[in-house]
Order: structure tokens, then C-alpha cells, then sequence
């Protein structure tokens, strides 16, 4: 079976659904200006490198790490079926792009080979958009919520452990090239996972027991905070 990005989550029903977080957000500082207050306890998650994830861990909890969290969010909600996520619409890879193939028009060293190396490169993109027209066509159907310097999110519902499917098709392999979402929450709003776009950590606020659940997890690396701290 091919691996699909987004499997199991469809465009947010209510194009509303995110605008209780950015009314909770707009305004504060440090890290209230990442997660909702009112929750009981707040960790902030580490960031750390592995083989699922996009390579660079800013803005992108490595799938290893959501992978850990996933059955411990889901135990810790009554809508685990029912979960709302917002991705920033800036990830490269989510949308189709004229990628240039000038550049081996100019750089190879006669025409034969110019031309030869330009036909190729048009197959290349052209065999990639068809791999990833599933994700393009997903992506543009995602209602947005606009967020301060340029953070505008894709809004999508779906159960908690679709979460591994957020991304793009692997362009070497076949696998999703994973995202970690920016915003994530259940229906119940037992917990909320946020992700600053320009930030090597996450975070989650949520119930006391559930946050030493995931202080307790073997593979995360946590630091207890609060609303208050800077981010």
C-alpha cells in the first residue's frame, strides 16, 4: 500500500474552528502567545533529529517524539475521533511549485547536453507533481485561519492518530515526509499541542496528570513551565 499524506483527516467542516485559539492568543506574550491559557499544567517538548521527520527540527517535532505523545493524548480525551489541527501554510513541500530547469540550461557544458538535461528535469517535476497532486489538491481545499507574520494555518479535523499522516509523500521513497502539526487539539479541548514555526521545542498544556504522564515518557525531553515564561 502507498503511503498517503493526510490519510483519515478531511478539510475543517467550520472554517471557525481555530478562532477560538488566536482570540486566546492575540495579545500575550512568551508563552501564551503559543498556547491557550487556562490549562493546569504546560510542558514544553525538545526537539530531537530523527529519520521520519523533515530534516530540520525547527518547527517540526520529529515524528519519533508525536509518536510517543499519540496514545497518551488519545487516552486523555474524550473525542479522540474528533481532534482539530492547524498547519502552517509556509511548508514548502505542501504546494506545487514551478521549480525552475534554467539552471541546467545554462550550466551544462554544450547544447546537446543542455537540452538533453532540460527534457530530463521537465520529466522529473513533472512525474513528481503527479506523486504529490493527492497533498496539493488536499492543501488548497483546507480552509485558512490568518496568524500574525505571515503564520497563517491550514485548519483539518480528523481522529488523533492521523496525526502521522501530516505532510508530503517522500520524493526518495515511499513514505510520508512528516510534519508535526502547529496547533492540535480534541474536540473536548482536554489538551492543546502548539508549535512555534521558528522554535526547536513544543508545547502541550493540559490536566497535571496528563503532563506527568508525559514527563514520564522514556524518549522526551520536557521542561515544566507556564504561561508567564518567555518562550
Amino acid at each position: 500500500m502507498r503511503a498517503a499524506a493526510f490519510a483519515g483527516l478531511t478539510p475543517a467542516a467550520d472554517p471557525m474552528t481555530a478562532r477560538w485559539v488566536v482570540d486566546a492568543l492575540r495579545d500575550r506574550s512568551g508563552v501564551a502567545n503559543v498556547v491557550p491559557t487556562g490549562y493546569d499544567a504546560y510542558v514544553r517538548i525538545q526537539h530531537r533529529l530523527d529519520t521520519g521527520s523533515a530534516a530540520n527540527v525547527t518547527g517540526n517535532l520529529p515524528s519519533e517524539s508525536i509518536d510517543l505523545l499519540t496514545p497518551v493524548l488519545s487516552a486523555a480525551t474524550t473525542t479522540p475521533d474528533r481532534c482539530h489541527y492547524g498547519l502552517w501554510v509556509g511548508w514548502g513541500e505542501l504546494h506545487a511549485v514551478s521549480n525552475s530547469v534554467d539552471v541546467y540550461f545554462r550550466v551544462a557544458p554544450n547544447a546537446l547536453v543542455r537540452l538533453r538535461n532540460r527534457y530530463w528535469s521537465w520529466r522529473w517535476h513533472r512525474r513528481d507533481a503527479r506523486r504529490q497532486q493527492h497533498t496539493y489538491t488536499f492543501v488548497d481545499s483546507c480552509p485558512r485561519q490568518s496568524w500574525w507574520g505571515g503564520r497563517d494555518m491550514l485548519l483539518m479535523d480528523g481522529p488523533a492518530h492521523a496525526v502521522a499522516t501530516l505532510g508530503a509523500r517522500s520524493r526518495i521513497a515511499d513514505r510520508v515526509d512528516r510534519r508535526s502539526p502547529q496547533w492540535w487539539w480534541p474536540d473536548d479541548r482536554r489538551w492543546f499541542f502548539a508549535n512555534e514555526i521558528d522554535h526547536a521545542w513544543s508545547y502541550l498544556g493540559g490536566a497535571i496528570a496528563l503532563i506527568e504522564q508525559v514527563e514520564a515518557i522514556d524518549g522526551l525531553e520536557t521542561v515544566r513551565v507556564t504561561t508567564d515564561d518567555e518562550r
